[in-house]
């Protein structure tokens, strides 16, 4: 049983932790709001791991990629005709991966029962140069989680960035079943365009 805070919505469970880096622990949903027992969709985050272990991706939940998502080559950014070096990733050396985000102490700022927004800021230092804040906003219905993810640069000059989330989806492979996961990809394509568009936006005023 996870001791983590839970949104509820009906039968449908969420389990996060601001502490654990801002993550989702566990997800129960129904296949319909009539459903009065809600399936496990995501594999559950350990109990009692510490800030150590988080360094090395417990496998459970969903965790927030910030400030960029995927792995820099040679922990070397280059940018804007400058180049910044980043700590390397232990599992990963010299490269490193998945920002620092996700180990790292979140605060939340808003919580009701079905709803919660957790926010870090990072002043800039060693981890990643630049000053940012990042928020997480989370709302739970009885067949969906809905979480939106967002990334600020708080700095004066332009910064690089990415965004993601990792989930561990639940799957038992001697059932031989399929994952029960749909995604509507004309909304993920038209969200790309949006945010690319944006980007494109921010650039010409900068």
């Amino acid at each position: 049983m996870s001791t983590s805070p839970q949104l509820t919505a009906g039968a449908a469970r969420l389990g996060f932790s601001a502490s654990a880096g801002g993550r989702v622990t566990l997800l129960e949903l129904c296949s319909s709001n009539r459903d009065e027992l809600a399936k496990t969709v995501l594999r559950p985050f350990p109990d009692g791991v510490g800030p150590a272990r988080l360094l090395h991706w417990p496998k459970g939940g969903i965790y927030p990629l910030i400030p960029y998502s995927n792995r820099v080559k040679d922990s070397t950014l280059d940018f804007h005709g400058r180049w910044y070096g980043l700590p390397s990733h232990p599992d990963a050396h010299p490269h490193t991966l998945h920002g620092h985000a996700h180990r790292m102490i979140w605060e939340m700022t808003s919580l009701t029962k079905s709803q919660v927004t957790m926010r870090y800021v990072h002043a800039g230092g060693t981890e990643w140069p630049w000053p940012f804040s990042a928020t997480l906003d989370i709302d739970l219905e009885p067949t969906r989680a809905r979480l939106s993810l967002c990334l600020r640069n708080d700095g004066q000059t332009p910064m690089p960035g990415g965004i993601g989330l990792h989930p561990y989806f639940q799957h038992d492979r001697r059932r031989h079943q399929k994952p029960g996961l749909t995604i509507n990809l004309a909304k993920v394509a038209q969200s790309r365009t949006q945010t690319s568009n944006q980007n494109r936006s921010r650039d010409s005023t900068q």
